[in-house]
């Protein structure tokens, strides 16, 4: 989290979403994720297990390492982050690919879990 503020300064040109820690019910474990902002603008993702996907029809998670093969070689950022360009593969996984429903997570605040 303290890394991703000063990464932004350094490419203003990409969204930078916050990170955060989601309970996985089916596994019963913590998991971390991202909420990914709508838009085409590429993305800095930061290093998480998720991120979840709005879409008209639905919301739900896609795994992130899904998102890093969809947009193809990821650009290795500062905080642990990489560049995912939303267009091609990764456009189309985020418009219309399977989605973890999202009922199966539940968010978690700080004090509810450790690093």
């Amino acid at each position: 989290r303290r890394e991703r503020a000063s990464a932004a300064v350094t490419h203003p040109d990409l969204i930078w979403p916050e990170a955060l820690v989601v309970l996985d019910r089916t596994e019963a474990r913590a998991r971390t994720a991202t909420l990914l902002p709508p838009g085409d603008g590429p993305v800095a993702l930061p290093p998480v297990d998720l991120v979840v996907v709005r879409r008209a029809d639905a919301a739900g998670c896609v795994t992130a390492d899904a998102l890093r093969e969809a947009g193809g070689t990821p650009v290795p950022l500062p905080a642990g982050a990489c560049r995912i360009e939303r267009h091609g593969a990764a456009a189309a996984l985020l418009a219309a690919g399977p989605l973890l429903p999202a009922p199966r997570f539940a968010g978690l605040l700080d004090e509810d879990w450790q690093d």
